[in-house]
């Protein structure tokens, strides 16, 4: 019984951030807002890690990303977009190697294109 104390415990998570902030707005072009173009911004003050001399926080990070693309309606058919996100590349640490897990870096840049179909 007491193997199973700790899974109805509280415990924090041990990559939580002090402050976070991620926004993010959409416009919608012409045509009757058929195309949209997305804007977002993500901030991090960085993660807790505990160092040989105590604990202490990861840097802060940001993060930009983008997206344009079409809306799928029945009259029109297909829609489309093409997302990025880490526009900037920034490869921020997440976890420090620790004797227990491994170094962890954020992804990098992605580019995504996707094909949406509206429902009927």
């Amino acid at each position: 019984m007491s193997a199973l104390q700790g899974a109805s415990s509280f415990a924090p998570e041990d990559h939580d951030q002090g402050n976070t902030l991620n926004t993010a707005y959409t416009w919608n072009l012409g045509n009757g807002g058929a195309h949209f173009a997305t804007l977002q911004t993500t901030y991090g003050s960085g993660y807790p890690v505990q160092f040989e001399n105590g604990n202490g926080r990861l840097p802060v990070h940001w993060e930009l990303g983008a997206s344009y693309g079409q809306n799928a309606t029945t009259k029109r058919g297909f829609g489309w977009e093409i997302q990025g996100t880490n526009l900037l590349n920034h490869q921020y640490l997440i976890k420090l190697n620790n004797g227990f897990n491994t170094t962890q870096f954020a992804a990098g840049r992605q580019i995504i294109f996707k094909v949406t179909a509206p429902l009927p």
